[in-house]
């Protein structure tokens, strides 16, 4: 084995599909990342730098997203009549039930994505990790009643442990990798778990914060790649990930932007917006 190779990467090239439930050709999910930080904790927000405890304009930008921004979205879907997958942090359940019980009712295909976005899985305590995962499965079972599929880590993190201890905790699908445009599987010590593909180049994160678009400029770049994929897709099936946080999306300036551009994929015959579990479903089915 090359010391260049990931060996637990069943490779995706071995049967690509051609197409998608419907005979569709590209498939898009919205993740909608849904989390939460300790009031002290100095994260990502609005201002270039963080400050000193109580760091009221950061926290604050962030908790737009909890107590507006994800209103906003959530209505963006309902007035589109399109599904979506969201990454919650298991804390959110407690933090605000609110948002994770509209989230709940519509049934939007959850996954986990750690405690809270203080607690990356490479960074805490080896010893640490599997009891991390089982409190966010735990809490997020117990809350909407069913146990998640996927899982997205917290700032993307795994650990060399992490796959074999979320297929053992009986999730299905991972979204931490960037690596192509059609899902493949990844080898655990028990059922591989399936990749599906997820997506820094459009990450609403990398867009505004570290390339500082405006809202027409990644609603651009959105339908750019998606009409690319599209085109694509008709020779071999393709995924496509937007990938968007609720305090950065769900700002009116920029969320009037988005919703053009979902509107504009779910006018196209080709496309199937669906959610990262049924994608991983689709996979198994044909693989």
């Amino acid at each position: 084995m090359s010391k260049y190779a990931d060996d637990r990467v069943l490779s995706p090239e071995t049967k690509p599909l051609r197409s998608w439930p419907g005979g569709k050709g590209l498939a898009v999910w919205i993740v909608h990342n849904v989390e939460c930080w300790p009031i002290d904790y100095l994260g990502p927000g609005g201002m270039p730098w963080p400050q000193q405890p109580p760091d009221v304009p950061n926290s604050t930008f962030r908790e737009y997203g909890n107590r507006v921004g994800v209103w906003r979205l959530i209505e963006m879907h309902d007035a589109l009549g399109i599904p979506a997958s969201v990454a919650l942090n298991g804390a959110m359940c407690t933090a605000h039930p609110e948002v994770v019980e509209a989230l709940n009712v519509r049934g939007w295909d959850i996954m986990g994505h750690g405690v809270d976005q203080s607690r990356p899985l490479n960074r805490i305590p080896p010893q640490e990790e599997a009891g991390d995962i089982d409190a966010t499965l735990d809490a997020i079972e117990a809350f909407c009643g069913k146990r998640p599929e996927g899982w997205l880590g917290p700032g993307l993190a795994q650990t060399h442990a992490t796959p074999d201890l979320l297929a053992a905790r009986g999730v299905r699908y991972i979204a931490d990798r960037l690596d192509h445009h059609q899902p493949y599987y990844v080898r655990t010590a028990s059922d591989p778990l399936v990749a599906v593909p997820y997506s820094l180049d459009l990450n609403d994160y990398s867009a505004f914060g570290t390339m500082a678009f405006t809202g027409r400029q990644y609603a651009e770049m959105l339908t750019d790649q998606f009409d690319a994929l599209l085109a694509e897709s008709r020779r071999e099936a393709r995924v496509m990930c937007i990938p968007l946080h609720t305090y950065l999306s769900g700002a009116p300036h920029r969320s009037v932007h988005i919703a053009r551009a979902l509107a504009h994929m779910k006018a196209q015959p080709g496309a199937w917006i669906t959610t990262g579990a049924e994608i991983a479903r689709a996979f198994r089915a044909q693989t």
